[in-house]
């Protein structure tokens, strides 16, 4: 079984040297997608009985480990 969970966040940058408009700052809507595949849990009378992995925890981790961390950020070139 194979699970897919949506997450966007926005974020600012710019790239310098670039002969367009994109040399200015500006910013976009980036959209991560975790997708995980395994075995069905099978824990009968378990909240997470029937499931891969719970989508509530996929999205905390995703949160803690991306979202959290770029939401709103400016993302600089070096």
């Amino acid at each position: 079984m194979r699970i897919t969970r949506r997450l966007e966040f926005d974020a600012g940058h710019r790239i310098p040297d670039h002969a367009s408009q994109c040399r200015h700052l500006h910013g976009h809507r980036y959209v991560l997608e975790v997708s995980l595949s395994g075995e069905i849990i099978k824990a009968e009378g378990q909240p997470v009985n029937g499931m891969v992995m719970d989508f509530a925890d996929v999205k905390r981790i995703a949160n803690e480990e991306v979202v959290s961390r770029w939401d709103h950020a400016f993302l600089a070139y070096r």
